[in-house]
């Protein structure tokens, strides 16, 4: 779902439609949500009501190639409500830069309690720029 970026803070808009970047989690209702966290972990969640059929997302690295910024890990997408985690998958290692992020996708096709949060979170291999996050929408009906 992301696409190639330049200048990061543009990551919102281009590649997710226009969304506010900040670190509350947005409302999944009636309709799929986007949004950002730190300009650099993104999540988008497409479904309807408590339906979540699919989840992509991934992480850019602000700073341009000049700067030689660079993030290598995986990325993590779950669905908790409760303290009860419904879903839980991990990427494969993976590097981001100022030109290529890293782009992970999933498909629950599956139901969630009410009040479920939809999170992206970035795992950073030792030595790499750390991204902020994670990213989270809420399922809601």
């Amino acid at each position: 779902m992301l696409r190639r970026v330049i200048p990061l803070a543009a990551l919102a808009v281009v590649a997710l439609g226009a969304v506010p970047a900040s670190a509350s989690p947005s409302v999944v209702t009636p309709k799929s949500a986007s949004g950002c966290t730190g300009e650099t972990v993104c999540i988008n969640v497409v479904g309807s009501g408590l339906h979540v059929d699919k989840v992509s997302g991934g992480v850019a690295v602000s700073g341009g190639v000049a700067q030689n910024h660079k993030w290598c890990g995986n990325v993590e997408i779950t669905i908790t409500s409760g303290g009860n985690t419904y879903y839980d998958k991990t990427s494969p290692k993976g590097c981001a830069n100022a030109v290529t992020p890293y782009d992970y996708s999933v498909s629950p096709n599956a139901n969630y309690p009410n009040g479920s949060k939809v999170c992206l979170y970035a795992h950073t291999d030792s030595g790499w720029d750390k991204p902020g996050g994670p990213a989270c929408e809420t399922v809601h009906s």
